[in-house]
């Protein structure tokens, strides 16, 4: 499970209702008391709010890695390799693989 996944399991247990903004699907809403959103919580918020909304928006699963999914994959030139395709995957940075150019 990525930090943002865990933030977000910790801060549900805490209490603290999560939402995506509704006038912004890449910011977050929270909703919780001074005791459950202290400032390490709300720092944590901040430098993981992105991968939290892409969750909650269903664009990434808690995991964080849809690297199964062929949508999810960047393709680069293999410079070592001439006539391949380098692939790994956009959202954890895997190496995925090898494949002819022309597949």
């Amino acid at each position: 499970m990525t930090p943002a996944a865990q933030l977000l399991d910790e801060l549900v247990l805490a209490g603290v209702n999560v939402a995506i903004a509704p006038d912004d699907p890449t910011s977050l809403d929270l909703d919780g008391t001074a005791e459950t959103l202290t400032p390490d919580r709300l720092d944590r918020v901040k430098a993981h709010k992105a991968e939290m909304s892409a969750i909650l928006r269903g664009d990434l699963p808690p995991d964080g890695c849809l690297h199964h999914d062929s949508a999810c994959w960047l393709d680069a030139r293999a410079d070592d390799r001439p006539g391949w395709i380098r692939t790994t995957c956009r959202w954890c940075g895997r190496f995925i693989g090898f494949r002819p150019k022309d597949s």
